[in-house]
């Protein structure tokens, strides 16, 4: 009797992954649970993914491909980028044979899309999962090989076969949705810079010059992403801390003190800050396809108290600015955007049980 199996695979969604996994694995122990991804997060480089690091911690067996992707901007690396796709759509094919499951889950990014292919061709159900208010290009592909759609905002919906749709939310770790939000600001106040796994070096270079005026009056906890790190890491400064990477395992106590945030607006940042309503600086990556991280802070500033900065108008001046406006208007921001968005507390269990749906 064949093993209950799945696949899940994906980029940039490892808190998604995780919170989904653990709701798997709530339901059924057993289940076995693979995930393919690329092993290196940037490249050219020797940055681990995430995924890579924390998924074989708990149990998911964590398989590499070799696989190519499209480049917002062409550097040395564009080329043999692209050149890396046929192999990866060969790596695919190679460990669907193998571990032949009985379901894929795929949430975005360039390495799903061999594996969504060659699982459409195997007639292996396939449920894609899209975080974003938009589309990525990743699922919009994908989107013509997939069972069912899984969808964390109605918007999305304008971009999919409707037909295929499902509204689930987009899953958070319990860790962070047990977390009551604060009503009165620290002393001193504690600002969180997070940009996913990889950081922003953008986001690193506006803060860079201001930081030290900005640790004689808060506390300052900086996710600078591996580039970054060691320039961040040598500075002697009271009441900062850099980090490379922040695991998701620890995620739900950095949120638990942070009075303000600085992030990227991606779509799982953009729902625990919405769930929280922590005061926030977005800077949106500008240069997604579908302009997915704008729509998020637009989305989410219906919600949250959020200042949005657009990545060509940010400038160390204008940071420092929006910094102290969150600070001394926090108690009103904070009454001003009390309207509850709890989409995603039961989103994790939504998927798991869609999931449950094809492989019982």
């Amino acid at each position: 009797m064949q093993k209950n199996n799945i696949v899940i695979t994906g980029g940039h969604a490892a808190t998604t992954a995780l919170a989904t996994i653990q709701s798997l694995k709530t339901k059924d122990p057993n289940l076995e649970i693979y995930f393919i991804g690329v092993k290196k997060a940037l490249e050219g480089k020797n940055t681990q993914t995430l995924e890579s690091q924390i998924f074989p911690q708990i149990g998911v067996y964590y398989r590499t491909i070799t696989m190519g992707r499209l480049q917002a901007k062409f550097t040395r690396y564009t080329i043999p980028s692209l050149l890396k796709i046929p192999i990866g759509f060969y790596n695919s094919l190679n460990l669907l044979l193998k571990i032949r499951p009985k379901l894929i889950l795929s949430f975005g990014g360039f390495a799903s899309i061999p594996v969504c292919f060659w699982g459409y061709l195997l007639k292996i159900p396939i449920i894609i999962h899209e975080q974003t208010v938009s589309v990525g290009l990743a699922n919009k592909i994908s989107s013509i090989f997939a069972t069912k759609i899984a969808l964390a905002r109605e918007e999305s919906k304008a971009f999919f076969p409707i037909s295929k749709t499902i509204l689930t939310g987009n899953p958070i770790l319990g860790s962070i949705v047990n977390i009551k939000p604060k009503n009165k600001i620290g002393s001193p106040p504690v600002i969180f810079i997070t940009c996913g796994s990889r950081g922003s070096q953008t986001i690193n270079n506006a803060l860079f010059p201001i930081l030290e005026k900005l640790a004689k009056n808060f506390k300052i906890i900086h996710q600078t992403g591996e580039l970054d790190f060691e320039k961040f890491n040598k500075l002697n400064l009271k009441n900062y801390k850099a980090y490379k990477i922040i695991s998701p395992f620890e995620i739900g106590s950095f949120y638990k003190t942070a009075d303000i945030i600085i992030s990227r607006s991606g779509a799982n940042t953009i729902a625990e800050i919405m769930l929280l309503k922590i005061p926030s600086i977005i800077i949106p990556i500008p240069w997604t396809r579908y302009n997915e991280q704008t729509k998020n802070a637009l989305f989410a500033k219906k919600y949250a108290p959020i200042e949005i900065i657009k990545q060509d108008l940010l400038s160390p001046d204008l940071l420092f600015q929006k910094i102290y406006f969150l600070k001394n208007n926090w108690s009103t921001l904070k009454k001003q955007n009390n309207k509850s968005f709890q989409n995603d507390t039961k989103a994790a269990k939504n998927l798991t049980n869609l999931v449950f749906e094809y492989i019982k």
